[in-house]
């Protein structure tokens, strides 16, 4: 699973130079112009194509959940939400290899980090009540 999170991460940052690249191209007739990355021919087309289909299943299913659960207010970020989600989870993966890198070295005792979470009551979630505006009593 290492070795994904890094491919993920190298990937988003080899579309971003690309689309960059692109948009250059567009703007400055002159510019050098980028050969197709596949041929129009190519199966791997097929797997690239299915991959776009997984994203957009996975996006919808957010997007389907996120209004059931917070309403229609909460959908415009969910997109944004998803990829700075991967881009966390990879920052906390890193950490947890340097951490247990140096427990390998030192022998230090990895400890927990907990996460506090505020959990709704049953009032709050009958009145549909966001988590931050509760008042505990």
């Amino acid at each position: 699973m290492v070795f994904f999170s890094h491919a993920i991460i190298i990937g988003y940052i080899s579309l971003i130079f690309y689309w960059g690249l692109r948009l250059y191209e567009k703007l400055a007739p002159d510019a050098y112009h980028l050969p197709p990355l596949l041929p129009e021919d190519s199966p791997f087309w097929y797997v690239i194509w299915f991959n776009v289909l997984l994203l957009a299943h996975r996006l919808i299913q957010r997007h389907i959940w996120t209004g059931y659960h917070y309403g229609l207010r909460a959908l415009a970020p969910v997109t944004l939400r998803y990829f700075v989600s991967i881009i966390i989870n990879y920052i906390a993966m890193m950490r947890a290899i340097k951490t247990w890198i140096r427990h390998l070295g030192t022998g230090e005792v990895i400890g927990w980090d907990k996460t506090a979470h505020d959990y709704p009551d049953e009032e709050s979630l009958e009145l549909k009540i966001p988590v931050e505006q509760e008042t505990h009593s």
